[in-house]
């Protein structure tokens, strides 16, 4: 079955806390998700790249995504979908960091016998509709769970 979820980060540069979001639509329903991140992030990309494996986690263990299933993950960031796919980078290196979370993220959808493709979704365009209303609601999210972080911090 095909899973399509949107998932965004948020980020306050000053403490670090970081917050994710998520929004995950199938022919089972839909599910939303948000939390705040347990470790401090270097950045947005960083930051980005554990709100997929969030998701991710969230679905499977919630039984809203399913060994065998295809997850489409659609996001904002255009770093952690190449990352995600091990396009190289040009103008600077990974950090170290982000390549352990893509790694993951690969393990996980390998160990749960799920396949995966990513896609990029304009951020902010919630006005358009589909696709960006999904990724209006994982960012609305996303910010709910950082600033519940700042408050816990």
């Amino acid at each position: 079955m095909l899973v399509t979820m949107f998932t965004d980060a948020s980020i306050c540069h000053m403490t670090k806390v970081s917050g994710w979001g998520m929004c995950a639509i199938s022919d089972r329903g839909k599910t939303q998700a948000s939390g705040t991140m347990h470790n401090p992030m270097p950045d947005s990309g960083c930051a980005e790249l554990a709100a997929i494996a969030n998701a991710i986690f969230t679905c499977l263990n919630s039984g809203f995504l399913l060994p065998t299933d295809h997850v489409l993950i659609q996001t904002d960031s255009i770093y952690a979908l190449n990352t995600l796919e091990g396009i190289p980078l040009n103008y600077y290196r990974r950090r170290p960091l982000d390549c352990e979370i893509a790694e993951r993220i690969h393990d996980l959808v390998k160990s749960n016998t799920i396949s995966m493709s990513v896609r990029h979704v304009q951020g902010h365009m919630e006005h358009l509709g589909g696709k960006h209303y999904s990724n209006g609601i994982a960012d609305r999210l996303a910010r709910q769970g950082m600033k519940l972080g700042r408050i816990c911090s």
